[in-house]
């Protein structure tokens, strides 16, 4: 008996049987889902659109003819403080685009100071060399420059 579950599991039997339970399994999850969708939510579904349906319509109020509108001075009063919220958005949003801009003429301003001061920097450092102390201090005010400005990335 042994020998035949080592057969079966040598050719591939067993292994091919957990595949397709595993396949079986997860389509019957599926389809017990798609069954409880069809029983209980697409059955309410179609009887709330029968009782729409079924129901009668009668427009007791009278209509515009041009916008199909009922109540259009209700509508036209409605919409003065819908476009005074619009204006007051659109201001809102002019404001804050000159902001931004504003603001990335900044960046772009102190990127172009920070890249003419790196050059003449370099063009001194190049014209004069410096010495091995004077490295070493150079070296150290580095560092206590970008430990300065970690602590500003930080706060």
């Amino acid at each position: 008996m042994i020998s035949l579950y080592l057969y079966l599991y040598k050719c591939g039997f067993i292994s091919n049987l957990i595949h397709y339970y595993e396949f079986i399994l997860f389509h019957y999850l599926i389809i017990t889902s798609l069954i409880y969708f069809i029983n209980n939510i697409y059955d309410d579904l179609i009887n709330y659109l029968k009782d729409e349906f079924n129901k009668d319509w009668h427009y007791e109020q009278k209509t515009d003819m041009q916008t199909g509108l009922t109540n259009i001075d209700n509508v036209i009063r409605s919409l003065g403080p819908l476009t005074t919220k619009i204006k007051q958005q659109v201001e809102f949003n002019k404001k804050e685009r000159a902001r931004i801009a504003k603001k990335l003429k900044e960046q772009a301003e102190e990127i172009r100071q920070n890249k003419i001061k790196h050059i003449r920097w370099l063009e001194e450092y190049y014209k004069n060399p410096p010495t091995k102390e004077q490295e070493k201090e150079i070296v150290k005010e580095l560092i206590r420059d970008m430990r300065k400005e970690y602590k500003k990335w930080l706060d």
